[in-house]
């Protein structure tokens, strides 16, 4: 492989387990850059590109539209909540996780905000 990779390869699995623009393996697979420098890359060129309702979606449907923590469904969560589930970035949007279904999981509002609460950080943008 030559790196950096050109933007078709972004959605390749077989280039996950190196950062995209120099090819140092990652220790964190969920990641797509290896350094500082390389997530400013990340963040312009890949951030903005990735189709993130496709994949939603995607994850929803993988975890039976149920919270993967408190298993709430999507019918209850309407019914509670007034708005369909969430999906959460396992590795944080912030440091540098991706919009690929390895990163998503679904979960209900009070669990979504309880997770980034444990973890320290904000919920959207």
């Amino acid at each position: 492989m030559e790196f950096p990779l050109p933007i078709k390869e972004k959605d390749n699995p077989a280039t996950f387990q190196y950062c995209r623009w120099c090819g140092a393996e990652l220790k964190d697979k969920r990641r797509r850059y290896c350094s500082k420098e390389h997530a400013k890359k990340w963040l312009v060129e890949v951030l903005f590109v990735e189709d993130y309702q496709r994949q939603r979606d995607r994850a929803m449907k993988r975890d039976n539209f149920t919270c993967q923590r408190c298993g709430m469904t999507r019918r209850e969560h309407y019914e509670v909540f007034n708005q369909d589930l969430h999906t959460h970035h396992i590795v944080p949007r912030s440091w540098g996780g991706s919009n690929y279904m390895d990163n998503l999981i679904t979960l209900c509002k009070n669990c979504h905000v309880e997770i980034h609460r444990e973890l320290g950080v904000k919920i959207g943008k």
